[in-house]
């Protein structure tokens, strides 16, 4: 008995990753629009395009004055800002003036093979 419920377990969870690992739906997000996940898949979250890890509102607007960019909106620690400029140019631009790290607003798809690496590390040591 235990042997036919761990077969039919390994059955149903194989069904599962094989018919949801190959779905590729179009979703409608609004009126006239979709978005397919294959294809349409942007990389930078536009109009937000620089972010960065702060403590207050006032250290994110000083950020913005050093960068010459714009603060868009500073929430739970995360500051989110716009440019018109090149990215790399902005972000090299602090590396070179030793200037609080900023780094681009990505959308990261688990699923996505080329998605940046995430490297966390624990603050607390």
């Amino acid at each position: 008995m235990k042997r036919l419920f761990i077969f039919l377990l390994t059955l149903t969870t194989l069904g599962i990753l094989i018919t949801g690992c190959t779905k590729n739906e179009s979703v409608e997000f609004e009126e006239g629009t979709t978005f397919n996940a294959e294809i349409d898949k942007p990389t930078v979250v536009e109009g937000e395009e620089l972010m960065c890890l702060v403590d207050t509102k006032s250290e994110a607007e000083e950020i913005a004055k050093l960068y010459d960019i714009e603060l868009v909106t500073f929430a739970d620690g995360v500051a989110t800002f716009h440019t018109d400029k090149n990215l790399q140019d902005v972000i090299q631009t602090g590396k070179d003036n030793n200037w609080p790290e900023i780094s681009i607003n990505h959308i990261i798809y688990l699923d996505d093979p080329v998605a940046p690496r995430l490297d966390i590390k624990n603050s607390s040591n």
